[in-house]
């Protein structure tokens, strides 16, 4: 109240310049959203810095971490990057950045540069070189597909090392 009495301007506070230079309408630090069908958590998509732009439907997210969950609520898989892209009208999502995928059932990994989610067509994939491992077994190729039960877990053409047997599908 002083400093307004005296003719003093109180100081505006300011972004960062690294947020000012974003363009963004709107940037959330620790966001976190779930993900539901028919009201059952199938997912939740957590990021340290969510950019959001009024013109678009897609959220660049900083950290990005996407977990997948079965229908009784039981952890499925994770997904972790360094960036991301999130678009809530498909709820698909693009992973990019040393990008990790973990399903739980069997423990098998999954690295790459990127990955993309897909719910509308079940799905999950990348078209970069990708190494899985799976018990002993070592795959890599380019490209990775699978469903999102991971039941049908493939490796692109590329060489396999390790233990465990002929062929990459898994």
């Amino acid at each position: 109240m002083l400093l307004g009495a005296c003719g003093e301007d109180v100081p505006t506070p300011v972004g960062s310049p690294e947020l000012l230079e974003s363009g963004a309408n709107q940037v959330m630090t620790g966001m976190e959203l779930v993900i539901t069908l028919n009201g059952v958590r199938e997912g939740v998509v957590r990021a340290d810095t969510a950019f959001n732009f009024a013109d678009s439907t897609v959220s660049i997210l900083r950290n990005p971490t996407l977990e997948l969950f079965t229908e009784s609520g039981a952890a499925r898989a994770r997904v972790t990057a360094e960036r991301g892209r999130y678009d809530m009208t498909t709820k698909a999502l693009t992973a990019l950045g040393k990008v990790i995928l973990l399903v739980m059932d069997g423990n098998r990994r999954v690295e790459s540069a990127e990955l993309h989610y897909r719910p509308e067509e079940n799905r999950i994939w990348s078209d970069s070189m990708t190494v899985m491992y799976d018990g002993g077994m070592e795959s890599r190729g380019m490209g990775f597909s699978s469903d999102l039960d991971f039941q049908h877990m493939r490796v692109g053409p590329g060489s396999i090392r390790g233990s465990g047997g002929g062929g990459v599908r898994f």
